[in-house]
């Protein structure tokens, strides 16, 4: 033990000047080190590393472009490029026709199936029309699936034309009539067509008539069929005539044939 005494309250002894100076420039060494070799990072085991891709060019054939992409990336079980149809385009006129004769384009014999009609000033006259076009007792368009008559100048008069119109159409699927003059009249009348309702009585007889016309026209157009069938059918029957008249003159013969008679041995006549 060393026989000198620490005065109270004195400090601690300091450590060597020599050391403290040494201590500090390694830290400075090291740190200058560590700034200077930047850390190297190395791949994850069983990964190689990434190669730059060769250019490819595309075909413009989606299923082998997706396919040999795929496969260059190394993508084994991939699902199969399946096209689809494209939707029939939106037919929408380039100018606004004379007359409010929009209705021209929902003919029976139009091929059209999405119409845009918006913003073409198209007034209560107009939708009357249209309504005709969709449906009326007599004919009924087949072909029109959606109709936009949104931004026009139909009010409750033309609202209601359009609903007499949905009435009997059951090919209409989407409709907008946004942004016109419609009030709560018009747009009762379009609600009613919207959920289920009876048929008017006239509704009712002129449907029935038009569908015994219709079988009518369809049993007159096939005569030449029914005739071919009976004809058909008495070639059968003579066939299976004559089959049996020959079976039955086979059997009378055999029946007329005289049996011989036997002598027996031994005896002269």
């Amino acid at each position: 033990m060393s026989g000198e005494t620490s005065a109270p309250g004195a400090s601690p002894r300091a450590p060597r000047p020599g050391t403290q100076k040494s201590s500090s420039t390694v830290a400075k060494k090291g740190d200058r080190g560590a700034k200077e070799k930047p850390a190297t990072v190395l791949p994850p085991v069983g990964e190689e590393e990434p190669k730059n891709p060769e250019e490819y060019q595309c075909t413009g054939v989606l299923e082998a472009d997706f396919a040999e992409l795929c496969a260059r990336s190394g993508y084994v079980d991939f699902p199969k490029v399946v096209n689809r149809p494209r939707p029939h385009p939106t037919f929408v006129p380039s100018a606004s026709l004379p007359e409010q004769s929009y209705h021209k384009l929902m003919a029976l014999d139009s091929p059209i199936a999405h119409l845009s009609l918006r913003n073409n000033n198209i007034n209560d006259y107009g939708a009357e029309l249209l309504g005709r076009a969709l449906s009326t007792l007599q004919s009924c368009n087949r072909t029109l699936v959606s109709l936009n008559l949104g931004f026009n100048l139909i009010g409750d008069e033309g609202a209601c034309h359009i609903a007499q119109g949905l009435r009997l159409n059951r090919s209409l699927l989407w409709l907008s009539l946004a942004h016109n003059r419609i009030q709560d009249k018009g747009a009762l009348r379009l609600a009613e067509v919207l959920r289920p309702f009876e048929l008017t009585h006239r509704e009712v007889v002129e449907r029935r008539r038009l569908l015994l016309e219709k079988g009518t026209q369809e049993r007159s157009r096939s005569p030449s069929s029914s005739r071919h069938g009976d004809s058909k059918t008495d070639r059968e029957k003579n066939t299976l005539s004559g089959v049996s008249s020959v079976a039955l003159v086979e059997k009378a013969e055999k029946m007329q044939t005289p049996k011989a008679t036997r002598v027996p041995l031994g005896t002269h006549a």
